[in-house]
């Protein structure tokens, strides 16, 4: 079980990062060479879709 808590604290911190990153990159913030702001808005709200769907599906909201 504690294994499966540090798992979810993790990607809590991963979807936490991703969202403050796509801030960032719609701020007009640093991309990565060759790519573009609208790649980089993409991959980073599917990374974020994805975090949240593992969080809801343990039951784990944002205030958990």
């Amino acid at each position: 079980m504690e294994l499966m808590i540090d798992i979810l604290s993790d990607t809590r911190r991963y979807r936490d990062e991703a969202i403050k990153t796509l801030s960032d990159v719609k701020g007009g913030g640093l991309l990565a060479e060759g790519m573009t702001r609208e790649d980089a808005i993409q991959i980073l709200t599917a990374n974020i879709e994805t975090y949240e769907g593992v969080l809801r599906r343990h039951g784990w909201t944002n205030d958990a």
